[in-house]
């Protein structure tokens, strides 16, 4: 059993003078929770839990900024409304062998991570926001998870795929005349799946594995039909590999690689980032090194100075968005725990 408190205050000023773009924002958040586990045999045990999750936020008084064409300008009127929700979740563990498990949970998530996209551009020209009160909806979401882990011989491996859905998602829609990204509310399904590897070659020599791929749709209203989530939502095919070589007094040292897949759903997506995606590699080194006082590590990100640009941007293609992603950048530090 325990209680989460939460209290933030976000503030984004203008700095050459304008009005700001997003209201003043204090969101304070309280959720009791409760956890238990049980035994049903020696090699099944069962996880339950519930969770109270009461959020409530405070937002001024503002004025819709320069920004958003056609409620530029307009006066929303400022307020405190609060959302509550209980929370449930239950898994199951279940031991095929000492080494092996397969595993499926349930849980239930509530999120406001899009409520000031909600209302800071105040509505639209035909029907403009007058107050935040009514205005904000939370994200809640049931997440469903099946998997199996365990060991083989020296190498650690997992497998699972995940279902998630809910009656009211928040996807970033690119607006065509403003080029700002807006939340658009609508029904949603996503499901993927994730496998991981890992197993040492030698005694100080590891590597770990990973890869991941999932897909997502949403119904924009009742009449259409489920088209697939943009690019601000649904990553493409991701694989990843890691070497880590300790050589004790003399250091550790890693090197990965990433490898991002391509994804191409233009002609099924409405409207957001809907522009295909191209596949990229990536590579990425680092070392540590303990000295008599502290530990100093220096890094390389985009080792091979790839030319590239983020899926995210990618399926933008928008001008103020379509960037390329950094080169190759060094990193030193230098850290003393006490």
């Amino acid at each position: 059993m325990g209680l989460d408190l939460e209290n933030q205050t976000f503030k984004q000023p203008n700095s050459v003078g304008f009005v700001n773009n997003t209201p003043d924002v204090e969101q304070f958040a309280i959720a009791p929770f409760a956890q238990f586990s049980s035994d049903i045999t020696l090699d099944t045990t069962v996880s339950y839990g519930v969770r109270y999750e009461y959020v409530r936020l405070s937002v001024d008084d503002f004025i819709v900024g320069n920004t958003f064409n056609g409620t530029a300008g307009n006066s929303v009127e400022g307020g405190n409304p609060s959302f509550d929700e209980f929370l449930f979740n239950v898994g199951i563990t279940h031991y095929l062998t000492p080494n092996h498990q397969v595993f499926a949970s349930f849980a239930q998530g509530m999120s406001t991570n899009e409520a000031l996209r909600d209302i800071r551009s105040g509505g639209t020209a035909s029907n403009p926001l007058t107050s935040v009160d009514g205005a904000i909806n939370p994200i809640k979401t049931d997440n469903y998870e099946i998997g199996v882990r365990g060991l083989i011989a020296q190498a650690d491996y997992t497998l699972a795929a995940f279902y998630s859905e809910s009656d009211s998602g928040a996807t970033l829609s690119l607006n065509d005349v403003t080029g700002n990204l807006e939340s658009t509310r609508a029904p949603e399904r996503v499901w993927g799946a994730e496998a991981t590897l890992g197993f040492n070659i030698l005694a100080n020599l590891r590597n770990d594995n990973t890869v991941s791929w999932q897909e997502g749709e949403r119904k924009l209203d009742e009449n259409s039909d489920w088209e697939p989530l943009d690019g601000t939502r649904i990553a493409p095919l991701k694989v990843t590999s890691m070497f880590i070589y300790d050589a004790h007094e003399f250091g550790r040292y890693n090197i990965n690689f990433i490898y991002s897949g391509s994804r191409d759903k233009e002609d099924e997506i409405t409207q957001g980032a809907k522009y295909a995606v191209d596949s990229f590699f990536l590579a990425n080194a680092g070392m540590d090194y303990d000295l008599p006082v502290g530990t100093v590590s220096f890094a390389i990100e985009n080792l091979f100075n790839e030319e590239y640009m983020t899926p995210y941007a990618q399926s933008e293609q928008n001008a103020s968005r379509y960037y390329n992603a950094p080169g190759r950048r060094f990193y030193l530090n230098y850290e003393v725990k006490y």
